[in-house]
């Protein structure tokens, strides 16, 4: 937890939005691993910046058990460093118990957002900025079921948020396929059979920019077990 060299904005004066994100947490049940995710919320705390958001890009458990999900959303209900909190379902999060982790996750998003009938996919203005977040509605090992309905809902999202020239942030745990290196060595490592209708829909409009998780990118095995290290 960082006291002496806090986090600080390049130009604090002129940021007009801010936001911690993470991904791929994998919280294990044990209480080192919680306790390692309640120093985020310390660095952030001991910054003299504010945060207008926390976004978390799924793969929050490991296995998606209710006694992990316990551990995360936790820390994320006790710590007082950021006031709106952004989450959505990863793979490891709907591969196993996705009906049990779809209700969690509502319910949260109602708990943080004060959004009313929450759905696994919405959106929420933060100082007149739009952030997105897209979710899987089925439950598939690797990739996402993004609906009809959903990619709807984006368009019109994106159309409303952009209509300013304002940029407009869109969250999802998958990546777009042919994105990144991991094709050549994974297979599942895109959004699934919807991507290309979902991406057609982000590049008609201006000043979007995609947020997501799975790639795991710059975390290496060691890195994972120094985090999660029992101490």
């Amino acid at each position: 937890v960082s006291k002496d060299e806090p986090i600080v904005f390049e130009d604090s004066e002129n940021v007009k939005l801010s936001m911690a994100i993470i991904a791929d947490t994998h919280l294990p049940n044990r209480e080192s691993a919680e306790k390692n995710l309640s120093n985020t919320f310390k660095d952030l705390d001991n910054s003299p910046e504010k945060f207008d958001a926390f976004l978390m890009a799924g793969d929050i458990a490991d296995y998606g058990t209710k006694n992990e999900n316990e551990r995360f959303f936790r820390v994320l209900d006790n710590q007082k460093a950021v006031q709106n909190i952004f989450v959505t379902m990863g793979n490891h999060d709907a591969r196993l118990f996705f009906k049990q982790n779809t209700k969690i996750i509502t319910e949260k998003i109602e708990k943080y957002l004060k959004i009313k009938n929450a759905k696994v996919y919405y959106s929420y203005d933060i100082n007149g900025y739009t952030i997105i977040v897209l979710c899987t509605e089925k439950r598939i090992l690797e990739k996402a079921h993004i609906s009809k309905e959903q990619i709807a809902f984006l368009d019109k999202e994106l159309a409303r948020g952009t209509k300013d020239g304002k940029p407009v942030f869109v969250m999802c745990h998958q990546p777009f396929a042919e994105t990144h290196g991991l094709p050549e060595v994974w297979k599942t490592g895109d959004m699934g059979e919807q991507n290309d209708e979902v991406r057609a829909v982000m590049e008609k409009y201006n000043n979007v920019f995609f947020i997501n998780g799975h790639l795991h990118g710059g975390i290496f095995p060691q890195i994972a077990e120094i985090i999660n290290e029992e101490k």
